[in-house]
């Protein structure tokens, strides 16, 4: 039996596509797998997946770079895995050290680094350039050291990383058929739109705000604030009357939160790599699931889609009248809903879902294994 070692410096124990995905994922097609994270929770195994804890709090970012992570990784290497599989860039300092006994190392990159550098709020804006083009050439140099890379999607229809690593593998970040489409309630449009996610400006959360109350709609929404000023400025304001803040909310409670609800709402702001991939945020796939047809920012990937099967509304995320305009259109045309419905659903079945990303993961270890 082969052994697969998991490794995030940020993420939590049970994320959904590390754990939920790829960890089950391998469990069940006979690898022995363990997942090394940094919190303070207690060792435990849970699916047949060991999960080994650094004990530490969350630290700072030099902190965490320069000192927790060598701990972190002195802790993977005790596993003596086939394969390390690791999740975020600043891991990548220590290849060298995992790689030292003839082990492989695959990089998990869930989003397109250089891009969203250059919006990430910690990061002063007058060092943010500086930051993006240094991790750029650091990036570049060690992808062609490493033994595979996974990525989300293609971006603008190719894989920005082919030169880099031919040893790429593209898995999209969809979700399981049983704990969502199975779970499809027939529903009324009952005026109610969610969102679920992370919760920032560049999400569209204030646009959403205003726009469900203009066109009086109930708001449920769901996730973390990126940062407390954001959550201040929010519940100040006069519109937030419409919205039902739930917190972040356990992954299990989420399908029963959207069957909820009539629409689901994604419109992210042209900002960063948002606008560039070819794929929806993970919960747009977990909304069509459900069958809730979606009210989406324009990018060349959703016009695509959508001129195969259209399954809601594209918007200008910067106004605010497109999206009041496009939940009124849905709340007083029941047949084009239950059309966008369907359509997301088949979608869905026939596309976005894990069953089918789970068997390219597979082959690609299958084909990594070979070696070892």
């Amino acid at each position: 039996m082969k052994t697969i070692c998991h490794i995030s410096s940020l993420h939590s124990r049970y994320d959904v596509r590390i754990f939920k995905k790829e960890c089950k994922t391998l469990v069940e097609n006979g690898y022995d797998v363990y997942y090394v994270v940094n919190d303070t929770q207690d060792n435990e195994c849970l699916d047949g997946i060991k999960i080994i804890s650094l004990k530490y709090s969350k630290q700072r970012f030099f902190k965490r770079v320069f000192l927790t992570n060598r701990k972190l990784v002195k802790l993977a290497l005790n596993t003596k895995a086939d394969v390390y599989h690791i999740h975020d860039p600043e891991l990548l300092l220590h290849l060298k050290k995992l790689k030292k006994n003839g082990s492989k190392l695959i990089f998990d990159s869930h989003e397109f680094y250089k891009i969203q550098i250059l919006n990430k709020y910690y990061i002063p804006k007058f060092l943010r350039r500086i930051v993006a083009i240094s991790y750029c050439k650091f990036e570049e140099r060690v992808l062609r050291k490493i033994d595979g890379l996974i990525i989300p999607c293609t971006i603008n229809g190719s894989n920005p990383f082919e030169y880099l690593n031919i040893n790429t593998v593209i898995i999209g970040n969809f979700p399981r058929l049983h704990e969502f489409y199975s779970k499809y309630k027939q529903k009324e449009i009952n005026n109610k739109a969610i969102y679920v996610g992370s919760i920032s400006d560049a999400r569209g959360v204030i646009n959403n705000i205003v726009a469900t109350h203009t066109a009086n709609w109930q708001f449920i929404l769901a996730g973390k604030f990126i940062s407390h000023k954001l959550y201040k400025k929010t519940i100040e304001m006069v519109e937030f009357s419409a919205v039902e803040y739930h917190g972040e909310v356990n992954n299990a409670c989420i399908p029963e939160l959207i069957s909820e609800c009539s629409i689901g709402l994604s419109t992210l702001r042209n900002i960063g790599q948002y606008a560039l991939g070819d794929n929806f945020p993970t919960k747009v796939y977990e909304y069509m699931s459900l069958g809730l047809p979606v009210i989406i920012s324009k990018t060349p990937y959703v016009d695509r889609i959508m001129e195969y099967k259209r399954f809601g509304i594209i918007v200008n995320s910067e106004d605010i009248n497109e999206v009041v305009d496009a939940l009124k259109l849905i709340e007083n045309n029941w047949e084009l809903y239950q059309i966008y419905s369907n359509n997301a659903r088949y979608l869905i079945k026939e596309y976005f879902n894990w069953e089918k990303e789970e068997k390219k993961l597979l082959d690609f270890y299958s084909k990594l294994m070979k070696n070892i």
